[in-house]
């Protein structure tokens, strides 16, 4: 039985151990056959209600498509939110970062694939606030917004507070900020400040599945929001007259 995208397994209390992932990755018929001499690779996740991530591996293998192969073949009417991610400090022990040479290495070809398909409708947001920034030095054809949990004591200034997330936007000329749903939700007036900075405003995390707390939200201004639900929020956006203000991406 697949739940949630991993195989549950009775056996396993819930998970298949890393040898039974690496024993179906061998023997998929969905994917090139390995040689006696290659090693499967075992991905893990993090699953609801598991204290540590579980081996992941789905019941019908395929290959990852690039950002160019979805470019190619999504309907064209449909625009691309594209979240460039990097680690942040925290992810890294020690102080390790990512260099920024291989940093803009990369965003040059990410957006090297976007400029080949010139009719495809692109945005770009990040965590890091030294990758929003790069990218927007690097074009000004496609927006780039800061992502921020605003969450006090992190290592990068940049990412502890609304206003430092403000000041961080507008030196860089960002087009705006993706702030945490309950940041926004504990304190009504932030929405305010962001837009009387000039900068548009969106909304991430697991409380943008509570209906009433995305009408608010988009009754204060709020007109980027990821959610977990995006039917259910397609819905409510359909009756009122702000849908067309109001951006919704699917959760990661």
């Amino acid at each position: 039985m697949t739940t949630e995208g991993y195989v549950s397994d009775a056996v396993s209390s819930g998970y298949l151990s890393e040898e039974e992932c690496g024993e179906r990755a061998r023997i998929s018929k969905s994917v090139a056959p390995m040689s006696p001499t290659e090693e499967p690779v075992v991905l893990y996740r993090k699953f609801a209600g598991t204290e540590a991530p579980a081996p992941w591996i789905m019941d019908v293998e395929d290959e990852i498509p690039t950002l160019h192969e979805l470019m190619a073949k999504a309907p064209s009417s449909l625009g691309f939110s594209l979240e460039l991610k990097f680690g942040t400090p925290e992810d890294f022990p020690g102080g390790k970062k990512v260099d920024p040479a291989r940093m803009v290495m990369e965003l040059r070809a990410t957006l090297a694939v976007c400029k080949s398909h010139p009719k495809r409708r692109v945005a770009f947001s990040t965590f890091d606030p030294d990758a929003a920034t790069h990218m927007r030095t690097l074009q000004g054809l496609y927006p780039v917004m800061f992502i921020t949990n605003c969450q006090p004591g992190q290592e990068d200034a940049r990412r502890c507070s609304v206003e430092a997330a403000i000041k961080t936007a507008l030196d860089a000329d960002l087009v705006g900020l993706v702030i945490r749903a309950d940041v926004l939700r504990n304190d009504p007036l932030v929405p305010q400040r962001v837009r009387a900075s000039g900068l548009m405003l969106g909304s991430y995390g697991v409380p943008n599945s509570d209906l009433d707390l995305v009408e608010r939200q988009v009754d204060l201004g709020v007109g980027y929001l990821c959610t977990d639900d995006v039917p259910a929020v397609a819905r409510l956006m359909s009756a009122r007259s702000t849908t067309r203000n109001a951006v919704l991406i699917g959760a990661r």
